[in-house]
């Protein structure tokens, strides 16, 4: 009787292994979808880039943050010093010449968003390289 039992749970455990795997693929391929998606559709103009771009950001104290290097979607991209920030383009007031962020920042969750669009951005960097190379 074993006989006959040991190879249907085998088939059966391995059907399982594959269609989890298969569910996983899919998964992954419909996240990368949606984030094809936002980027184009949350995307801001680059006049509202280029105008916040290239600026000092002093929080609420007047104290220096950084200077601004782009804006990714609806967040501003702080570089302070080896590290980028992210934060979200409501906190953020523009004057002539600075920007402030209003409130009090979270510098954890900035430097999330900054170290996610950092590793976007050398993403689209490095891969027209590696696309010559495999030509």
């Amino acid at each position: 009787m074993w006989k006959l039992v040991f190879p249907a749970v085998v088939i059966v455990t391995v059907l399982i292994v594959v269609y989890l795997t298969y569910r996983v693929i899919l998964r992954v391929k419909h996240q990368r979808n949606i984030e094809t998606k936002n980027d184009e559709t949350l995307s801001t103009n680059d006049e509202e880039a280029d105008d916040l771009s290239c600026k000092f950001v002093l929080d609420a104290k007047g104290n220096k943050i950084g200077e601004s290097v782009t804006v990714d979607r609806d967040v501003l991209i702080i570089k302070k010093k080896s590290k980028y920030l992210g934060v979200p383009l409501k906190h953020v007031e523009k004057t002539d010449k600075t920007l402030t962020v209003k409130g009090l920042i979270d510098e954890k969750k900035a430097e999330i968003l900054g170290e996610k669009w950092r590793r976007r951005s050398y993403n689209k960097i490095k891969q027209p390289q590696e696309e010559r190379e495999l030509r």
